[in-house]
C-alpha cells in the first residue's frame, strides 16, 4: 500500500537499518513547488551529502517534473540546513531567497527563533 507522501518523499537505508529520511509535499496552492517539510539524517552518514543526494532523488522523480521551485522553513541558528539548501540552489544553478515566514512573536512566551521560508528557483532538473 502506497504511504500519503512515497512520490514527495525518500528513505535511506544501510543494510536494514534507516539512516536518512525526506519528507517532502506539494502545497494546495502552488502546484509548482515541493515543499521540504523534513530532513533527518542518521549522526553517522552526516557530512557525506545524503540529504543532498535524497533531494535530488525526488527532484528527479518524472513523475516531479513540473517542479519549478523548492521551499522549506528554518530558524536562524540552523546553519547546516541552510548550507544544504544553499548548495543545491548552487548545483542547481538557481536564485536562493530568504523572507521571515513566522515572526518570533508568534510564539507567545516562549522563546522560539522566527522561522525563514527558503525559496529556490525556478530551477531546472536537467542540471542535476
Amino acid at each position: 500500500m502506497p504511504a500519503h507522501f512515497d512520490q514527495t518523499s525518500a528513505v535511506a537505508e544501510t543494510g536494514r537499518d534507516v539512516v536518512g529520511y525526506v519528507s517532502a509535499y506539494i502545497p494546495p496552492h502552488q502546484q509548482d513547488t515541493l515543499f521540504i517539510w523534513q530532513i533527518a539524517v542518521h549522526p553517522i552518514m552526516r557530512g557525506r551529502g545524503l540529504a543532498t543526494t535524497m533531494l535530488k532523488n525526488i527532484l528527479k522523480r518524472r513523475s516531479l517534473s513540473y517542479i519549478k521551485f523548492v521551499e522549506a522553513t528554518i530558524t536562524p541558528s540552523n546553519k547546516k540546513s541552510r548550507y544544504l539548501f544553499q548548495g543545491l540552489a548552487e548545483q542547481l544553478k538557481a536564485d536562493y531567497k530568504e523572507s521571515i515566514f513566522l515572526d518570533s512573536k508568534l510564539f507567545g512566551d516562549s522563546y522560539h527563533e522566527e522561522e525563514k521560508l527558503l525559496r529556490i528557483g525556478p530551477i531546472n532538473i536537467q542540471q542535476l
